[in-house]
């Protein structure tokens, strides 16, 4: 098994309403919104296990899977506020350990996920140490229509600072 630097793309991307904010504990700050939508940015600290489904061959490869579970937790308190769920899958072990990353968010839920307010995300993770960003594509219940971003960087005591930035159309 190899180890692989933390994949950001639940992070990668989402997350909305004040009234989520309220619910989750999370920091919250609304942005200027452009012409026809009202944009929120939520702010978490993300811990995060993988699971490495190692492909032959043996080491980084493509086709490699890495199952990704996760705990949002607010930042002030780093009590568990919501969870991630998601999947990365090596599809260019030549350049920088690149993976397809899909994750899905749900801020205010910890249990009976199915059937939470989710965010879903997807993106590209590179293993380069830096700030990953992916994009909102979408969600449900409280998060239906939205689109955005999310941002992850390398936070304090091994967890990701994760910032979701949101908008409703």
């Amino acid at each position: 098994m190899f180890k692989r630097p933390r994949l950001i793309a639940g992070a990668i991307c989402a997350t909305a309403l004040i009234s989520i904010a309220a619910a989750a504990g999370a920091a919250f700050a609304s942005d200027d919104a452009p012409a026809g939508g009202h944009a929120t940015t939520m702010h978490f600290l993300l811990r995060e296990t993988q699971q490495v489904i190692d492909h032959a061959p043996a080491g980084p490869s493509n086709g490699d899977l890495v199952l990704v579970r996760g705990e949002l937790l607010n930042p002030k308190t780093r009590k568990p506020v919501g969870t991630e769920l998601g999947t990365y899958v090596m599809v260019d072990a030549a350049n920088e350990n690149r993976s397809l990353a899909q994750i899905v968010f749900t801020p205010d839920a910890r249990s009976s996920l199915a059937q939470a307010a989710q965010i879903t995300t997807a993106g590209i993770f590179d293993s380069v140490p830096s700030g990953a960003v992916s994009a909102v594509t979408g969600g449900t219940g409280k998060f239906h229509g939205v689109r955005g971003q999310v941002i992850g960087r390398e936070g304090p005591d091994g967890l990701v600072d994760l910032v979701i930035r949101i908008q409703r159309p």
